[in-house]
């Protein structure tokens, strides 16, 4: 995940003409990051819609929003904190 995060403003950068291929970079980018097809959409959907709405055309902006978006997929249904730091590697998949 660290690793689609990172490579946002490269998609962004690579796609600056066409911000629909940048949109269908990203959904490829998640679901190859083990986010499912479902969630995937769910983000995406989101992000563009909130993005559109607020005429957000700014790649930090965009990565902030799918940071958090990410963070309360993750934190849904759970009342402790994920802490990652006590058993190292930690995977997550986000189903």
């Amino acid at each position: 995940m660290f690793k689609l995060v990172n490579n946002l403003k490269y998609l962004w950068n690579k796609f600056k003409g066409s911000r629909e291929q940048f949109w269908d970079n990203l959904e490829e980018e998640l679901i190859l990051n083990n986010v499912s097809v479902e969630t995937t959409g769910k983000i995406l959907k989101e992000i563009k819609e909130h993005c559109y709405k607020n005429n957000i055309n700014n790649i930090e902006e965009i990565k902030n929003l799918l940071k958090e978006k990410l963070k309360n997929i993750l934190m849904e249904g759970s009342f402790e904190k994920l802490d990652t730091r006590k058993k190292k590697p930690y995977i997550i998949l986000i189903a």
